[in-house]
Order: structure tokens, then C-alpha cells, then sequence
């Protein structure tokens, strides 16, 4: 790669688009990349005959959060306008009628009221929900069938992929699919069905892919994720979202693990030979969690417990993601669709770690004697004690792209206290007896030890 498509800065960035999905779509045709049909008005998609799909657009698509707005579908059958819908989507106006596509703004109209992400994320984010509302429209696209596939470079390995498939099985019900292409073999990570399709096209697949990234108003050293559809033999161009740059890993992870390490079942990202210390958070407050306050700036996140509207607005700023090995296989069964992918290749490294080798992750003999809890009581005592946004731990990373080890550096004496904590604090429920009946002075002994703010 030459130092001058290295310097080569993103158009779509100096000229943010008000329709990325339409305008990337247009501009990629142009250069004889097969894009589905789309159409400026709905007079015009009405004679076309052909399926439709209203896809939301709005500028911070390219390069923001993923699948905020619904893109709904739309049955034309002879130029007569019908919704496609899955249930969560026939929501209705307040009368309960769902107004029909048989106009532009109806079409809009539903698309804003079946978007129940928007708020959310608007509070997450810390932006205006109206001034939102305003910039959101759609584009009417030819709705293909076939398998929806989305690609991405890897961020610090040259020549790896991680492609994801989404077809619908013979039941009726989607289904994902995930390989890994290295330069000499693909590794299939999930659901073994699409096996062939992933070693059949995997020539054509990267072709496309380096063929768009390298397209003279995108930066090239940028690994984006590219959303296609491959339908009667062809691969169409559907989306360009931004992920990460590219930066090679420097060094191979080839010491043995030390003493308080954990080693990562999976990664993707890479960091300095030295590692990387990132405060990641544990735990968020009540108001985080129900989406009713922004989230600040943060290095990373274990996202515990698990929210895909906090995960997606937030995966491309962070460092670090870290999942449980329970969790991964929920990230696998829905990896192509936009959350899961953005978790996996917008972080600058994303792991899968075993949690119960982490201290504060255990529920230990004591829980399982007195009370099962979906929750650790480390976790119960820092809930307890929360007085801020959130609780981080400063978790120490060290990845070269095929290895990582992970290292909590925590006062081994705060995290038995907070963890014995949570055992009484479970105890005491179990019994029926709360936080009132702990001992005033005890209580403020614990909190200058742990001193969690």
C-alpha cells in the first residue's frame, strides 16, 4: 500500500451525507459494482413490480451507530402497496390502525413510530431526540432475496476476514453463520450450514470487498464492515459503515501465560508488546441501565448485564469489549446482525473470556447453598455500594491479533471484601432481612475499604 492511499482521508467524513445508504449506493454503482434497484419516488417503485424496502437513512449512519431506525418491508403486488412486517413492527398510530404505504409520509411515519430504539439512544448519546427525528428519512430500495452477508477486515492481521451469512432455514426462521478467511484457510466459528457457501465464495467476497475499500473516496486503510447480497449468483452492494484503521500487530504473543493472567478464548485487535491498561466497567447504575441518562466516555465495558441499544451506540469508541463464554454463543446466533458484528469489529480489541476465572464474576459454593443468583456477590455488593455512573476495574490487555492475555488489576483484599459483602447481603434477602439490618459501623468500615464511587 503506497503512502499516498495511506494519506487518503475519507470524502464521506469532510461531506457527511444526508442519505449514506442511497448516496454510497449510487456512487458505488458508478463504478460497475451491482447495487439493487432504487427508486426517487414511490410512483416509481410502485411500476417497478418489484418488492420493495423503505431503508432508514440519516447522516450518522456511516459512521455512527448501527440499525438505530427500522427499515421496513413492502409487498407490491401490481403497484399495490402492502407491509411486510414482523410483529414487533405493527405497532400503529393511536387508534391502532398502521397507516399503509401508499404515501411517502406514511412511510415515514412508521418507520418513526416502530423505531423504539430512537429514544434510547438519543439519551444515551446525549443528543436533542427531535433534532434527530428531523434528519431521519428513508430510500426505496428493490428488496432482493437470497443470503445477507456482511464482511469485514480484520484490524491487525493482514489478509483475515470475519464474513457473517443470514438465511432463512427451512422453518422459517433466520439463521447466522460466521467464518474467519485467513490468507491459507477458512475457519467456520458458527453454524456449519453455510460451509460451503463460505469456502465457494470466498475469492469473490474479498475481491469486493478490497475492490470498494479502495475506491478513491474512501480512506483504504480503513476495514470497514460491508453489507451485500448475493442472490442468483451475483454479490449486490446494500452498505458501507465505518468500523477501524488498520494497524498491524508488532510483535507475537509467545510467552507463557503469568500467574494472575487469564487467557482469552478469542480475540480480534490488537495492542502494544507491552499490553494496554483500560479502565473497563463492571458495573452501571440504574439510570444507565434503563437507557434514562448518557453514558460518559469510556475505555471499555464487559457489558454486564448485556444491552444491545448501550452496546451499539457505544462499540465504536471503545478500546476494549470484553464477553463471557455463557454470552458468546447469543452474540454467534445473531452475529450478522448489527449489533453483534459492531460489538465484534468496532472495538480496537474485542475477547472472549472465561468470566468464572475472574474473582469478581464467581458465585462460589456460599451462593449456590443459600441462593442462586444470575449475578456474582461482588457484583451485588458493588450495586450496593454505587454511588456515581458506574464502577471500572482497570483490567491490563496484551494482544497480538491470535493471542491475548487479560490481567484484573484489583486490591486482592478489596475484591474478598466486596465479594464476602455480597454473600451476606444475599444471605440476609434470603432470609428476609435487608439492608437495614446491617450493623451501622460495619457498613462504614467496608465502604472506606472499598471506597467504590
Amino acid at each position: 500500500m503506497s503512502s499516498n492511499m495511506q494519506k487518503r482521508q475519507d470524502y464521506w467524513l469532510a461531506h457527511p451525507p444526508k442519505q449514506p445508504k442511497r448516496e454510497i449506493g449510487e456512487y458505488i454503482r458508478r463504478h460497475r459494482i451491482p447495487v439493487p434497484d432504487t427508486y426517487s419516488t414511490l410512483i416509481a417503485a410502485k411500476k417497478s413490480g418489484k418488492p420493495l424496502i423503505a431503508r432508514s437513512e440519516h447522516p450518522q449512519d456511516y459512521a455512527g451507530a448501527s440499525g438505530v431506525a427500522e427499515s421496513p418491508r413492502i409487498r407490491n403486488d401490481g403497484g399495490k402497496l402492502a407491509w411486510v412486517l414482523p410483529s414487533y413492527l405493527l405497532l400503529g398510530d393511536c387508534e391502532g390502525i398502521l397507516p399503509q404505504p401508499d404515501s411517502e409520509s406514511n412511510i415515514l411515519k412508521v418507520i418513526q413510530s416502530s423505531s423504539t430504539s430512537i429514544p434510547i439512544h438519543c439519551r444515551l448519546a446525549g443528543i436533542n431526540e427531535d433534532a434527530f427525528r428531523r434528519d431521519l428519512t428513508f430510500s426505496l430500495w428493490e428488496l432482493l432475496p437470497g443470503l445477507n452477508l456482511k464482511i469485514c477486515g480484520d484490524s491487525s492481521i493482514e489478509g483475515r476476514y470475519h464474513v457473517t451469512a443470514l438465511y432463512g432455514s427451512s422453518d422459517g426462521i433466520h439463521v447466522c453463520g460466521y467464518a474467519v478467511y485467513d490468507k491459507d484457510k477458512t475457519t467456520i466459528r458458527h453454524d456449519f450450514r453455510t460451509e460451503n457457501f463460505f469456502n465457494d465464495n470466498r475469492n469473490s467476497l474479498i475481491e469486493l470487498y478490497e475492490k470498494i475499500c479502495n475506491l478513491d473516496r474512501f480512506n483504504p486503510n480503513h476495514r470497514p464492515i460491508i453489507e451485500v447480497q448475493y442472490w442468483d449468483g451475483k454479490l449486490y452492494f446494500l452498505q458501507y459503515h465505518r468500523a477501524r484503521d488498520f494497524e498491524p500487530a508488532t510483535f507475537v504473543l509467545d510467552r507463557p501465560r503469568e500467574k494472575n493472567e487469564i487467557e482469552a478464548l478469542f480475540v480480534r485487535g490488537a495492542t502494544p508488546p507491552n499490553g494496554s491498561i483500560w479502565k473497563t466497567t463492571f458495573c452501571y447504575s440504574l439510570a444507565i441501565r434503563d437507557g434514562m441518562k448518557q453514558v460518559p466516555p469510556e475505555d471499555g465495558s464487559f457489558d454486564h448485564p448485556p444491552d444491545p441499544i448501550r452496546t451499539n451506540h457505544m462499540a465504536g469508541s471503545r478500546k476494549l469489549q470484553i464477553k463471557s463464554t455463557d454470552y458468546f454463543p447469543r452474540i454467534m446466533a445473531g452475529i450478522s446482525m448489527h449489533t453483534p458484528i459492531s460489538e465484534l469489529c468496532k472495538p480496537q480489541v474485542f475477547i472472549v473470556a472465561d468470566e468464572s476465572r475472574f474473582p469478581q464474576f464467581k458465585c462460589g459454593p456460599i451462593m449456590s447453598r443459600f441462593l442462586p443468583s444470575v449475578v456474582s456477590p461482588y457484583y451485588r455488593a458493588v450495586e450496593e455500594f454505587l454511588k456515581g455512573d458506574r464502577y471500572q476495574l482497570d483490567i491490563k490487555v496484551t494482544s497480538d491479533g491470535n493471542r491475548a492475555y487479560l490481567e484484573v488489576l484489583e486490591n486482592p483484599l478489596k475484591t474478598y471484601l466486596l465479594y464476602a459483602y455480597g454473600c451476606l447481603l444475599e444471605i440476609w434477602r434470603k432470609r428476609g432481612r435487608f439492608r437495614d439490618a446491617v450493623n451501622n459501623k460495619f457498613d462504614k468500615i467496608i465502604k472506606q475499604l472499598v471506597a467504590v464511587d
